[in-house]
């Protein structure tokens, strides 16, 4: 779907939107003048040490009190959604899931072209945008190359357009 147009042409019976997105704004505001229901998946946590804002956290609640369900990734992302006012009843643990086939063939190709090495692969395998995190295993590596040449980092995954 590209939009709320197609889901009005189509007559779509119910939506799933990924996490707190601009998508999902839309989607909240088109089903006060619609009976169109939708599901919010995210795998959001409360991990303490970085807060939300209180405008956020109000956005949030507000999709949250107006979705038919959710599908969390795992038992954290739950809890997320229950403080944000979801009825627990409402949601489900999925797992999150992957590209397995585009991983599989990246490290087969990274395999390939190193096959004539005796350095040990740190390997990252994921997607890489702020909310993974990376910059800290950079640092280490960073750190590590200063004092030992006796490794490569292996990143594998989809890259978003971000500043890191």
């Amino acid at each position: 779907s590209r939009g709320l147009g197609d889901v009005y042409k189509r007559q779509v019976h119910i939506v799933d939107v990924s996490g707190f997105s601009i998508p999902t704004f839309k989607i909240w505001f088109y089903s006060w003048f619609s009976s169109v229901p939708y599901i919010i998946w995210s795998g959001s946590i409360d991990i303490g040490r970085r807060k939300v804002s209180g405008l956020k956290t109000f956005i949030r609640k507000l999709f949250v009190k107006k979705a038919s369900g959710f599908y969390s990734y795992g038992s954290l992302a739950k809890d997320y959604f229950v403080q944000l006012g979801a009825n627990s009843d409402k949601i489900v643990a999925i797992g999150n899931t992957v590209d397995i086939s585009f991983f599989k063939e990246e490290t087969q190709r990274l395999r390939n072209e190193n096959n004539i090495s005796d350095k040990k692969h740190l390997t990252y395998l994921g997607y890489i945008y702020p909310g993974k995190n990376i910059v800290p295993l950079l640092n280490i590596v960073e750190m590590l190359s200063k004092t030992r040449s006796d490794f490569v980092l292996d990143v594998i995954g989809d890259l978003s357009l971000i500043h890191i």
